[in-house]
Parts: structure tokens; sequence; C-alpha cells
């Protein structure tokens, strides 16, 4: 017996010495460094899915040494320090990833407006309380319209002169940051993002459009100079990730993403991190640079829909994609998404149903909604749960055409029930010439949906709260709503 089970271990071990030593290999190594845009910074955590996560996938053994707040100097110093842990673990990289400049750009922008402001007013603002006056942070010794107003004023010097220096600064720095990183390790790939504009979002504001025009001119400044400290460097395999053009296309689409907002003059958030959206975008810039396919459940590319009535370029594509891709919508037939169809009120109660994971449901209250349909044990929970309401105590109106304040005050519900939507005294204007055609159960939904951008004036201008909405424009509204939670 004891000779059969050696014989049997040589035989194995025979057979191990011919399989190549790829069978053996570990994940490539990736080192993801820069800034909190790889750290994936977001306002009291960070995001769900960050992009280098997401670059990482099944493909990658992730190391993220990125650091928030870091600046080119800060890099520099670290990347050429050999005890550091960056010094240490780029040798050993497959690929690096690298998002930095934007702490340069704000850190010098807030120093500027500091020496202005105290040029002024005599004061003796540092830029760390004028970064928290603008963030409008509690306890920052200017009120945060104030500073915004005074930035507007001084943003156009700022970019056409009082960058210079820092754009010198930070060239500088990149390229000897980036002949290190191919000194450390002659054959890892590495991806160097670009910048995108955090403020575009604002530009169809008409309070902050000039502001936003600036910013991006600022932008497209530190994007040439990335440019030039890649060409400056003079090191192979390094490339460029545009996130700036498919930012920039979002937000063309109506989509915002990042987290900075602002509606009227009360309700102002200038932070310039990528939400959700952002990340999945930027992961999709790294892994084209790289040739690579992203898998970062966003819709699928043209051709994966069954639909004969959606194709690439209909406004509403990518929407139909997204909610089709999350199980959120089908067909209304194996090969018809009918987006010009009628979306009905039964229909919004399953899909938010089926957004909470279809929840056993509990005693159907409506006669008018039988028993063992499609959307039964929907209306129940909905209803359950107080995320729907009838008309009445006895109907539901489960066929009826949904209205649009009745979507958003519907999908409102859902959202408080996540623990989102206003809390406390909050004042909000529902700024469209209609706003008194609102009823009052919706009017907060509204008010809510509108400042997220889920929910947008028609061609006219105009809210029309109790118009109708078709099947496309159900899945563009549910897509901004699942990307704004």
């Amino acid at each position: 017996m004891k000779k059969r089970l050696l014989s049997l271990a040589l035989a194995l071990a025979l057979c191990l010495t011919f399989l190549p030593a790829a069978a053996f290999a570990a994940e490539p190594a990736y080192l993801a460094l820069g800034d909190s845009i790889t750290t994936g910074y977001a306002p009291g955590g960070t995001v769900e899915r960050p992009f280098a996560n997401q670059v990482a996938g099944e493909s990658y053994a992730l190391t993220n040494l990125a650091s928030d707040g870091e600046t080119t100097a800060s890099l520099l110093a670290k990347v050429t320090d050999r005890d550091s842990a960056i010094a240490q673990a780029v040798p050993g990289a497959a690929l690096i990833t690298l998002t930095i400049g934007g702490n340069d750009l704000m850190g010098a922008l807030y120093q500027y407006l500091a020496d202005a402001y105290n040029g002024q007013n005599g004061t003796e603002l540092t830029a760390g309380e004028v970064q928290d006056s603008l963030l409008g942070t509690a306890g920052a010794p200017v009120a945060q319209m104030t500073m915004l107003l005074f930035l507007t004023g001084q943003l156009e010097a700022f970019v056409q002169t009082g960058m210079t220096e820092t754009l010198g600064q930070f060239t500088g720095n990149l390229t000897r940051i980036l002949q290190a990183l191919r000194g450390a390790n002659p054959t890892a790939r590495i991806v160097l993002t670009n910048q995108y504009h955090p403020y575009g979002i604002l530009a169809a504001s008409p309070a902050f459009a000039a502001l936003a025009d600036r910013f991006d001119e600022g932008v497209k400044a530190l994007n040439a100079a990335i440019a030039g400290a890649v060409t400056a460097a003079g090191v192979e395999n390094v490339v460029v990730a545009d996130v700036y053009t498919p930012f920039a296309q979002a937000v063309a689409q109506g989509q915002n993403p990042c987290n900075a907002s602002a509606t009227g003059l009360t309700d102002i958030n200038p932070d310039f991190h990528p939400n959700q959206l952002g990340h999945d975008l930027i992961a999709r810039a790294v892994l084209a640079a790289l040739g690579e396919t992203p898998d970062d459940g966003q819709p699928p590319e043209a051709g994966d829909l069954p639909f004969v009535d959606v194709a690439q370029g209909d406004w509403y594509y990518e929407a139909v994609a997204y909610v089709y891709e999350k199980d959120l919508m089908s067909g209304t037939d194996e090969t018809h998404f009918t987006p010009d169809g009628t979306a009905s009120r039964a229909m919004v109660a399953t899909i938010l149903w089926r957004m909470a994971g279809e929840p056993a449901a509990g005693e159907n209250p409506f006669p008018d909604v039988p028993e063992n349909t499609w959307y039964t044990d929907a209306v129940s929970w909905a209803a359950g749960v107080g995320i729907v309401t009838g008309y009445s105590d006895t109907k539901f109106g489960p066929d009826d055409p949904v209205t649009r304040e009745q979507f958003a005050a519907m999908l409102y519900r859902y959202a408080q029930s996540q623990g989102e939507g206003f809390t406390g005294n909050w004042s909000f204007p529902l700024d469209f010439p209609d706003a008194a055609d609102v009823s009052a159960y919706a009017y907060e939904a509204l008010c809510w949906m509108t400042m997220k951008n889920v929910i947008q004036g028609m061609e006219d201008g105009n809210l029309h709260p109790q118009g109708t909405a078709n099947r496309a424009q159900l899945a563009t509204m549910l897509m901004r709503f699942c990307q704004a939670l």
C-alpha cells in the first residue's frame, strides 16, 4: 500500500513539472498611487466601488498606497525615499496608476485667494481657512456665499497668471516622479489620468456658469501640463487615460459624475470629488488605456441589448441599458422595450420592489389589485412600507399612467427608507414657472429630486408635475436616481 501511494506521489510530481510556470503564478501586482481620487474618498467614507478596485478586478492584486491630499511634491518625496512603502512596492508592480494634480491646483488657488482677500480686507486668513469658508464648514471665518462671490471675482486672474508658477512646479515634479518610477521598475505599465472638470454640472446654473467656465480653463491648463510632463519625462510605456472627456459627456447628458452641486444660492456643495458614476467613468478610461474591457456594472455596449427599438445614439440608450442590466426594467416583449410606451403605477411599484431585493409582501389592501398578477406582491409590499399610496384606501389604480409628481413621491419615499432625503429645517426653491401646479404631497419630493438632478424641467422650462412619463423617461430618471443614492 505504501509503495502504491509513493508511486502515485511521484507520478503527480512528474506531471506537475510539465505544467507551465503561469499555472502557479500569482496575480500580477497593481500599485495604485495618487490622491483622494484613488483612495475612493467620499464625504463620510468611500464610494462603494472605487475605480482602482474596478481596474484590479480579478486580474490584479491591488496595493493602494494613495493618500488624501497628495500633491506632486509629497509624492515625489515618497517615490525617491528608498525606505518608503511606495518606493519598496514600485519594483514588483506590473501596473501602476496615478491620479495627481488636483491638490496642487486647488492648494495654489486657496493660497491665491487668501493673499488677495487679506490684501483687500486687512485680515490674516490662511489657505486652509479659505478652503473651509468655500466648503461652508462650521466655524469658518468667512460665510460661504461671501467667499464664493470673492472667488468668482478672482478666478479669471488666477487662471491667466496666478497658476503659472504652480504649473511649472507641477510639471517638474511629475516629470521626476515618472522618471523615478521607471528607474525603479523598467517594465511596469504606467497609466496617468488627466483631470476632469469637477464643476461641469454648474455650467447650467446662471449663477455659477461663469465660475464653471473659468474652472474649465484651469483644468485644461493642468491637463496640458500633465501631457507636457509625460513628454519631458522621456520614458516608455506611460499612457494618459482621458477622464476629462467622459466626464464632460456625462454632464452633457444631464448626469453629474461629481459630488459638486448647487441649487439656487441656498444649497451649495463645492466638493470636487467624483461620485460613483465618476469612479465608473475613470475605471473605464483606465482600462481603455490598457486595452482591457471594464466589468463595473455599467450599461452594456451597443449590440448587447435585445431590443430592436432601442439603438445606440438614442438619447435614452444608456438609461435603458442601465435599467435592463440592473434588472430594474425588462422589455414589453423579448425584442421590444417600447420607449414611448406608457409607464404605469404598477410598473413603478414593481421597479422599487426589485430595487429593494423583492422582499416578502404583506397583505394586499387594494381591491383593484388582483391576486397573483405580476405586480401584486410589489404593490402589496410598497403599500405596506408606505412607499406607495392609493387614491383612497380601496383604490390604487395599477394601470393608470404614473404622473411625474407621483413618480417623484414614490422614489422619494424609497430614498427616505434608505436614509436619504431632507432632514431638519430645510429650504429649497422649486424654481420652475409651473411650480404652483405641484401637489402638496409631492412638493418636498420634487424639491429633493430636482436638487439631485433626478428629475429635470422639460424643453419648455416647465416641470409638468401632472404630466405622464413614458418608459424611456422612466428609465432615465431611474438611472439618475440610482446614481444619486
